[in-house]
């Protein structure tokens, strides 16, 4: 098995290598941002990004399972839907890139694919 750090180095490729997934770490640290050429950034966790280049949608929510997500979900949609048309790269974060991230990602799939859930 391999340890955190190297099992999640880089944020997960979701869709053609614009649309990405990670947690704060990626989000924060500038050589990843740049090697992947991520021009906006969905920030899901409560906290403030420092200053940087990207674009940032902020969608401040707490971490746990009381986060209710579903009233962004046009907002993101939006918002991701513009940085695909404009060919922009995308990164959704959380703090650990697990679960509020997910959402967000998931709820996106089912939007621009037209994916139900079992998809």
């Amino acid at each position: 098995p391999c340890s955190n750090s190297t099992c999640n180095a880089q944020p997960s490729d979701i869709l053609d290598s614009w649309l990405f997934q990670g947690g704060w770490k990626h989000a924060t640290d500038p050589t990843i941002l740049q090697s992947l050429s991520i021009t906006h950034i969905i920030n899901v966790t409560e906290s403030i990004l420092p200053e940087q280049s990207q674009e940032i949608l902020h969608i401040p929510t707490k971490n746990g399972r009381l986060a209710e997500l579903s009233k962004c979900f046009d907002t993101t949609n939006r918002f991701l839907d513009a940085c695909y048309q404009h060919g922009h790269r995308v990164l959704v974060h959380c703090e650990r890139g697990v679960s509020r991230s997910s959402t967000i990602v998931l709820a996106y799939l089912m939007h621009h694919k037209k994916w139900t859930v079992l998809q």
